[in-house]
C-alpha cells in the first residue's frame, strides 16, 4: 500500500530578528485589535521590528509529502503551514515567502505573512509568532499527521489542528479540535488565514449564490461580484467593477461572503492558470473571506515591511463557527468542537462553478472542465437541461489532471453529474438563477445602555459585548443597567454572577448568583436551565466551600447539557477528599455525556492508577497532546517536548491537579520541570512550588519568586492570586507587584494601586512599581496630577523606548505644553517610531510645521497595522497648516504647493491611509487656492467631489467633520440653502451628542497605552470641536473660537482645534 511520507526536519530561513519583548505589564485597556478588544495582558508585546540585520536562522519544520503535494510546516512560528506547492505543476497554492521578516500587525505586535496562518479565538491570534508542540503520526491507512496545539494565552483553552495528508489525494485536511479545557465559558472563533500570491489577473471565486459581501462587523454591503453604485468600507465603488478580480480593489479592503448553500470558495492565477480550493461544510464553516491590500500607497508600504521579494499577496480565510470579524461562538466548559477544513490546488480549469472534496469544474461556453482530488479512475459524466442529456461520456479522472469534455451546451440551467464505475454519484451541480436583489441594510451600531428600551434588550446587548470581546466596553455597563430597571432580572443577575467570577470578584459573585436562584425558583426549583446552579457550584468552590458546591453541583446535574461539566467538578472534589470510589463513578459519568472531556480521563488515572495504561490510550487516541494524560502515563520526552511556553502549560497542569487535591503531583510536577527545564525556570513556577508545599508540610522557598525571570507572561490567574498571597503572607515583595497587575487587571483599581504603592514604598529602585502606579493613579485612582512625576521617575531608573513613549503620550493627555514634550523627547536617545510621530506631533501642536515634517523625514518608519494615520495624520497637517500661512499671506500658489504635497506620503514614513476622506481638509482648501487663483472650473470639480463623498460609518470614522467641508464646497457652488440646511441637521445631531453617557471609553487605539482618558471629557471635546465648526459657519467667530480652545484643552490630539493655522 502506497503512503505519503513525513519527516521532522531543520530547514534554514533567512530571519529579520524579532524585537525583544517589552518587560513592562501592558493593561492596554481600550486596545482594539481586529475590531475586538487588543488587550494582551498577561504576556508580553514586541513593540519595535528589528530591520538592521538579516541571519540565516534554523528552524524545525515538518515534510509531509504524497505524489502530488508538498507541504512544510513551522511548529516554531505559531504551527503555520509555510509552503504548500503543486508537484504536477510546481505552483505554490499559498504565498511563499523566502524570508521571516515579522511585523507589528499580530496581537501581540510580531507577526508575519504567507502560508496558512491558525486564528482562535480572535483573529491574528496571540500565539501566531510563538512556538507550539507538535507530534507526528503515521496512520494504518497510509496517511500522515502533524499535530499542532497549545494552550492559548488568552483564555488557556486548548486549540489543537491536525495536518493531514492522504497517500492517493491531492488535498491537505486541518482537523481542528478546539476544547475548552476551563470551567467557564469562553467565546471564540476560528479562522483559516491563507496568503495566496496575487496579480493583476488573480481572480477570486465564491459560489454563484453569493450575491453580496460584507465588511467587518456587517458595517457595509455591497453586491457581488459586480459591485457599483455605492460606497463599501469607504471605497467609492459607485463607478460598476467586477471585484472578484482583484485588479479591481485598488484600495485595502476586505469582502466577507454571505451565507451560501455551497461548500467551496478560493482563487485563481489566469495567468499562471493555477489556483487554490477551499471546502468545508458549510453549516459549520460558513466564513468565506478575501483580504486584500490593494494596490495604493498603503499597500507598498506593507509589502516592503512584510516580505523582501515576494511580492504581492492576498488572504483567503475560512471560518468555522463564525462568518465575519469579530463574530465569535461560544465554548461550554469541558467542551470540545471538531470539525474539518480542506484545501487543494488546481489547474488549466479557470474559476470553478462547483467544487466538492472530489473535484471541481467549469462550466465554460464550449467545454466542461473538470480537475479530480483523488483517483476516481473512469467516471461517468452526464450534463443535461431540464431532463434531457446533451453530454454524456466517460472520462478517466485522476488527481491534479484537468480533463476538458467539448460540448454544445444549449440554452437552460446545466446540471452536472459524475458517476464512478459502480454507479455512485462522485459530484453533482445544478446551476441556479440567483436572487441578485437579496441584500439585508447593514447592521445598527450599539446603543448606549441608558438608551435601551428593555431589562431584556439590555442582557442580551452585555452578552454581545462579552461574546464579541468588545474594545470599548465591558458587559457590566448593561447589565448593570438592566439591574437598576429591574433588580430581579434574573439573565442579568447571572451575567453579573458569571463577570464577577471571571473578574475574581467572588462576593459579589456570590450574591449575585444567590439571588438568581431565589428569583428563578421562587415557583419552580427544578429549573429547565440549571446554568444557575452550576455557576454557584464554581463561586462556592472558589471560595473553598466544597461541600456546599458539591450539592449544586448535583442539582446542576439535573439538567442534561450541565451533566458533564458538573460530573467533572463532582470528580475533582472526589479527588480532593479522598474517594477513588465516587471520582470513578462521576469521571465516568462525565465521559457518558461527553467522550471528549479532557480532564475526567485524568480524575479516572488517578483513582485507579492499575488501569491508568488503559485510560491513557484511549484518552490519547483522541487527543494525542492532552498534557496531563501525556505526563502521568510516563512520556520520557515529555518537558522537551513542551515548545509552546513550558511554564505556563505546566502551571495549567499544576492548577488543574490542585483542584482535585493532589498538592504531592503539583510539587512533582513542579520540580521535574525545573530539573529538565532550566529555561522555564519562572517565577511563578517557584511561587506554586513554594505554596503547595506549603499546603503539605513541607519545608519552602520563597527567594526564587524574588529573582527569577517572569517569562513570557504575568501572572492572571485565579489560583496565582492564591500563590501570590501566600507570598506576600511571607514577606515576598515581588508577590506584592505581581498581585497588584494581577488585580489591577481584573478591575480592582483600587487594591491595585495600593499594592503599587507598597511595592515602591519597599522597593524604591524597580522602575515597574512607579510606572504602574501612575498608570492608576492617572486612569482610575483620581491623582492625575501625580502621574507624570511619577512616570518621570521611572523614566529616569530605566532606558526605555516604550517608557519614553508611554512617559509623551501621557504628558499629550495632561496637555502639557508642547515644548516641555520636545524638550523631553529632544533629551533623550530615540530609537523608536512613536517617538519620532509623538515629536512630530508637538511640533505641529507648537506650531513648528516644518520641523514637524523634518522630524517625519529624517527617519525611516516601519507601520503597524490601525497605526498608519499616526504618521499620516502629522504629515498632511503640517502641510495643512504650512498652506494655511500661505493663504493668510496671500501666497496662494506656495499655499497650493502645499496642500498638493499632503497628498503624496513618502515611502520611508511607512504610512498611507485607510480612507479618502482623509484628505478632505486639504483638498477644499486646494479648491480655495485655485479660485483665487482664477481657476473657477477646477476648484468646482474639487467642491462637487467633496459634496459627492456619501456621509457615512467610515466617513464618520476617518473625518466625522466632513458634512462642514461639503456645506462650504457647496456655498462655492452657490448652493447656499443646501450648505445652511446641511449644517442645521448636523447641529442638531452633534449637540444632541455632547451629554450623551457612554458605556465604557469614549476611543480605543491601536497602540500599547495603558494610560486610559475619561469617556465623558472626551467626548465633549470630540463634540464641542463639531459644534465650534457649526458657530463658524454661521459666523459666530468669538463663540467658535471659544469652543475651539476648551476642545483643545481637553484634547490636544486633535491639531484642527488648536490655534496653530487650524481651520
Amino acid at each position: 500500500m502506497r503512503s505519503a511520507k513525513i519527516a521532522v526536519e531543520t530547514i534554514t530561513i533567512p530571519t529579520y530578528p524579532e524585537g525583544v519583548l517589552e518587560d513592562m505589564p501592558m493593561f492596554v485597556e481600550n486596545r482594539v485589535h481586529q475590531r475586538s478588544t487588543g488587550r494582551v495582558y498577561p504576556s508580553k508585546v514586541s513593540v519595535r521590528v528589528q530591520r538592521d540585520q538579516r541571519l540565516d536562522r534554523q528552524y524545525t519544520a515538518v515534510h509531509l509529502e504524497n505524489d502530488y503535494l508538498d507541504v512544510v510546516i513551522l511548529p516554531d512560528i505559531g504551527g503555520r503551514i509555510f509552503a504548500a506547492q503543486d508537484k504536477t505543476t510546481g505552483y505554490d497554492f499559498f504565498y511563499r515567502q523566502h524570508v521571516i521578516k515579522p511585523a507589528l500587525i499580530g496581537a501581540l505586535g510580531s507577526w508575519i505573512s504567507g502560508g496558512v496562518e491558525f486564528n482562535w479565538p480572535y483573529h491574528h491570534r496571540a500565539s501566531g509568532f510563538m512556538p507550539c508542540d507538535f507530534t507526528t503520526e503515521e496512520c494504518a491507512d497510509g496517511s500522515v499527521i502533524c499535530w499542532l496545539s497549545e494552550h492559548e494565552p488568552v483564555d488557556r483553552m486548548k486549540g489543537m489542528v491536525g495536518i493531514v495528508l492522504r497517500p492517493d489525494c491531492a488535498y491537505l485536511e486541518t482537523r481542528v479540535k478546539l476544547t475548552n479545557r476551563t470551567p467557564e465559558q469562553h467565546s471564540f472563533l476560528w479562522w483559516e488565514n491563507a496568503a495566496v500570491p496575487v496579480n493583476e489577473q488573480y481572480q477570486i471565486f465564491f459560489p454563484h449564490d453569493v450575491t453580496y459581501v460584507n465588511f467587518h462587523y456587517l458595517d457595509s454591503r455591497i453586491s457581488y461580484p459586480i459591485a457599483g453604485d455605492n460606497v463599501f468600507n469607504g471605497i467609492d465603488m459607485t463607478e460598476p467593477r467586477d471585484i472578484s478580480m482583484h485588479k479591481n480593489t485598488r484600495d485595502a479592503t476586505s469582502y466577507f461572503s454571505c451565507a451560501s448553500r455551497y461548500d467551496f470558495f478560493g482563487g485563481y492565477d489566469h495567468g499562471r492558470h493555477c489556483g487554490v480550493v477551499h471546502i468545508a461544510n458549510h453549516h459549520l464553516s460558513p466564513g468565506k473571506k478575501m483580504f486584500t491590500w490593494g494596490y495604493n500607497q498603503l499597500s507598498k508600504s506593507w509589502e516592503r515591511a512584510l516580505t523582501d521579494t515576494d511580492g504581492q499577496y492576498a488572504e483567503l480565510m475560512a471560518g468555522s463557527y463564525t462568518d465575519n470579524q469579530p463574530n465569535f461562538s461560544w465554548l461550554e466548559p469541558y467542551e470540545t468542537k471538531e470539525f474539518s477544513q480542506y484545501w487543494y490546488p488546481i489547474s488549466q480549469i479557470g474559476t470553478p462553478d462547483y467544487a466538492d472534496l472530489n473535484c471541481a469544474m467549469k462550466l465554460a461556453q464550449d467545454e466542461l472542465r473538470i480537475q479530480a482530488t483523488g483517483s476516481l479512475g473512469q467516471c461517468r459524466v452526464v450534463a443535461s437541461v431540464a431532463g434531457q442529456a446533451f453530454l454524456d461520456v466517460q472520462a478517466d479522472l485522476q488527481p491534479c489532471r484537468p480533463v476538458s469534455l467539448g460540448w454544445n451546451r444549449p440554452q437552460g440551467l446545466v446540471e452536472v453529474c459524475v458517476y464512478n464505475a459502480q454507479g455512485g454519484l462522485v459530484a453533482r451541480y445544478q446551476e441556479q438563477r440567483e436572487d441578485q436583489l437579496k441584500m439585508p441594510p447593514v447592521k445598527d451600531p450599539m446603543p448606549l445602555a441608558a438608551e435601551v428600551a428593555s431589562a431584556d434588550q439590555l442582557y442580551r446587548a452585555g452578552v454581545h459585548v462579552d461574546q464579541y470581546r468588545d474594545p470599548a466596553v465591558m458587559p457590566d455597563a448593561y447589565w448593570l443597567e438592566a439591574l437598576k430597571r429591574d433588580p430581579n432580572h434574573a439573565p442579568s443577575l447571572l451575567g453579573m454572577a458569571r463577570y464577577s467570577y471571571h473578574m475574581l470578584n467572588l462576593e459579589a459573585a456570590k450574591k449575585y448568583a444567590e439571588k438568581a436562584i431565589h428569583v428563578l425558583t421562587q415557583f419552580n426549583e427544578r429549573l429547565e436551565n440549571t446554568e444557575a446552579y452550576y455557576l454557584y457550584a464554581l463561586i462556592l468552590e472558589a471560595l473553598g466551600q466544597d461541600g456546599q458546591a458539591y450539592d449544586y453541583y448535583y442539582k446542576a446535574a439535573w439538567c442534561g447539557s450541565y451533566v458533564a461539566r458538573s460530573a467533572t467538578r463532582l470528580a475533582c472534589l472526589d479527588l480532593k477528599r479522598g474517594d477513588s470510589v465516587a471520582a470513578l463513578k462521576h469521571a465516568a459519568w462525565a465521559l457518558q455525556h461527553d467522550t471528549l472531556n479532557p480532564l475526567a480521563p485524568v480524575v479516572l488515572m488517578l483513582a485507579q492508577p492499575e488501569h491508568a495504561d488503559a485510560v491513557a490510550h484511549v484518552a490519547l487516541a483522541n487527543d494525542p497532546l492532552n498534557l496531563l494524560v501525556c505526563w502521568l502515563s510516563g512520556r520520557k520526552d515529555f518537558f522537551a517536548s513542551l515548545r509552546s511556553e513550558a511554564s505556563q502549560s505546566v502551571l495549567d497542569m499544576v492548577f488543574d491537579l490542585a483542584g482535585m487535591g493532589q498538592y504531592a503531583l503539583c510539587v512533582r510536577l513542579l520540580e521535574e520541570l525545573l530539573a529538565a527545564r532550566p529555561d522555564q525556570a519562572h517565577a511563578m513556577v517557584y511561587g506554586a512550588l513554594a505554596c503547595y508545599r506549603h499546603l503539605l508540610g513541607q519545608a519552602f522557598d520563597l527567594q526564587p519568586l524574588e529573582t527569577a525571570p517572569l517569562g513570557h507572561t504575568y501572572p492572571f490567574r485565579r489560583e496565582e492570586a492564591q500563590v501570590l498571597r501566600f507570598a506576600m503572607s511571607q514577606g515576598s515583595q515581588r508577590a506584592v507587584f505581581l498581585l497588584g497587575c494581577l488585580l489591577y487587571d481584573k478591575r480592582h483599581y483600587a487594591e491595585g494601586g495600593k499594592l503599587f504603592e507598597q511595592y515602591t514604598q519597599a522597593v524604591p529602585g524597580d522602575y515597574l512599581g512607579w510606572r504602574c502606579l501612575a498608570i492608576a493613579c492617572f486612569s482610575h485612582l483620581g491623582r492625575q496630577d501625580e502621574a507624570l512625576a511619577l512616570m518621570k521617575k521611572a523614566v529616569d531608573m530605566q532606558d526605555s523606548q516604550q517608557l519614553l513613549f508611554e512617559t509623551v503620550s501621557l504628558m499629550d493627555k495632561l496637555n502639557v505644553d508642547p515644548a516641555e514634550k520636545i524638550a523631553f523627547l529632544t533629551s533623550h536617545p530615540m530609537e523608536m517610531d512613536n517617538l519620532f510621530t509623538e515629536l512630530a506631533k508637538a511640533y505641529n501642536q507648537s506650531g513648528q510645521h516644518q520641523k514637524a515634517l523634518d522630524t517625519l523625514l529624517g527617519h525611516r518608519f516601519i507601520p503597524c497595522e490601525g497605526g498608519e494615520h499616526a504618521i499620516a495624520d502629522q504629515y498632511i497637517f503640517a502641510h495643512y497648516a504650512l498652506g494655511m500661512a500661505e493663504m493668510a499671506k496671500g501666497d496662494y500658489t506656495a499655499a497650493l504647493a502645499q496642500f498638493e504635497a499632503s497628498f503624496v506620503i513618502p515611502d520611508s514614513t511607512g504610512a498611507g491611509i485607510w480612507n479618502r476622506c482623509k484628505n478632505v481638509p486639504c483638498q477644499f482648501r486646494k479648491a480655495e487656492c485655485l479660485e483665487k487663483l482664477g481657476r473657477k472650473a477646477e476648484a468646482d470639480e474639487i467642491f462637487r467631489y467633496i459634496n459627492g463623498i456619501q456621509v457615512e460609518f467610515f466617513s464618520n470614522m476617518h473625518l466625522r467633520e466632513l458634512p462642514y467641508y461639503q456645506a462650504l464646497s457647496s456655498r462655492h457652488l452657490g448652493l447656499d440653502c443646501h450648505a445652511q440646511n446641511l449644517m442645521t441637521h448636523y447641529k442638531r445631531e452633534w449637540s444632541a451628542q455632547l451629554d450623551r453617557v457612554d458605556n465604557g471609553y469614549f476611543a480605543t487605539t491601536p497602540f500599547f497605552i495603558s494610560f486610559v482618558e475619561d469617556a465623558s471629557r472626551l467626548r465633549r471635546a470630540y463634540y464641542l470641536y463639531l459644534c465650534a465648526l457649526v458657530e463658524r459657519f454661521d459666523g459666530h467667530e468669538d463663540s467658535a473660537r471659544a469652543m475651539l480652545a476648551e476642545s483643545y484643552a481637553l484634547n490636544s490630539d486633535n491639531l484642527f482645534a488648536g490655534g496653530q493655522g487650524s481651520l
